[in-house]
């Protein structure tokens, strides 16, 4: 948050990345392949004490859904890990579809419309842009 604004923030423990257990900090080599039919590494990590992809998903929605559903917060920049953002981004918008039509890259910026408790995904605006 510090690299793009000045602006005093909140930290968020709800927007944290995903918990890899015992995997944490260790190489992503040690991962699991990505299963493509899920579009996640599922449950993997619960078996090292960490979290599954739909406990992710899960915390990010109602953690958004929250500060969205605070006052005045009409507009509101939000900044958490690639694994979360994803599995948040694949709550709304079906997986053939994010195969198909999102690039996500680090530092991508995803922009959201939220109404009636419900976030519409608009675009991702990457750095190279």
């Amino acid at each position: 948050m510090e690299l793009v604004t000045d602006l005093p923030y909140q930290r968020v423990k709800g927007l944290k990345e995903w918990n890899f257990g015992l995997f944490e900090g260790e190489s992503e080599k040690l991962n699991p392949k990505f299963d493509p039919k899920i579009g996640s590494l599922g449950d993997f990590f619960v078996q090292y004490g960490g979290e599954g992809a739909d406990q992710v998903q899960q915390r990010m929605v109602k953690t958004l859904t929250n500060i969205m559903q605070q006052p005045d917060n009409e507009n509101v920049f939000v900044v958490s890990h690639g694994g979360a953002i994803y599995l948040f981004l694949k709550n709304w918008i079906p997986l053939e579809e994010i195969v198909k039509h999102v690039e996500l890259h680090n530092c991508s910026v995803l922009k959201f419309t939220f109404s009636d408790d419900v976030f519409n995904y608009e675009k991702t605006i990457n750095v190279t842009e």
